[in-house]
C-alpha cells in the first residue's frame, strides 16, 4: 500500500503546486502542443519530396528494389514518392530542389558465372 500513498502523495504535490502557480499548467499544456505541431511540420516532407530513381539496368534485381523502395511507409503513409527517369532529369531535379535524393542503378556488367559459384537472385 506504500506505493499507493506515494503516489497520491506525488498527485497530490503536483496539484497544489498547479493550483498555486497556474503558469506552470499552461505550459505543461503548450509544450507538448507545441512539439505536435513541428512533428506534423516535418512528417509530410518526407513524403512530399520525390526520390528519383535513374534504373539504367531496367533487370529484375533493380524492378525489385525499386518495387522495395515503394513499398516501404510507416503508420502514416508512405515515406517517400518514389519516382523513375532518366539520370539526366533525375540529377536536375536534385539540384534543383525538387527532389529529396537520386539513387543510380548502374547498367548490370554481363560476368561470366564460375563453376559452383551461386548466383544472385531477387526473390
Amino acid at each position: 500500500m506504500t506505493g499507493v500513498r506515494a503516489a497520491v502523495a506525488i498527485a497530490v504535490k503536483d496539484w497544489t503546486r498547479f493550483i498555486r502557480q497556474p503558469f506552470l499548467m499552461i505550459i505543461s499544456v503548450v509544450i507538448p502542443l507545441v512539439f505536435i505541431f513541428f512533428y506534423s511540420l516535418v512528417i509530410p516532407v518526407s513524403n512530399n519530396n520525390p526520390i528519383m530513381v535513374a534504373d539504367l539496368d531496367g533487370g529484375p534485381v533493380a524492378e525489385r528494389l525499386i518495387e522495395i523502395m515503394r513499398t516501404i511507409h510507416s503508420d502514416e503513409g508512405p515515406y517517400y514518392d518514389v519516382r523513375t527517369t532518366e539520370p539526366g532529369t533525375a540529377l536536375r531535379a536534385f539540384d534543383d530542389a525538387e527532389a529529396l535524393a537520386v539513387v543510380v542503378i548502374p547498367e548490370a556488367s554481363p560476368r561470366p558465372q564460375m563453376p559452383g559459384t551461386p548466383s544472385w537472385s531477387c526473390g
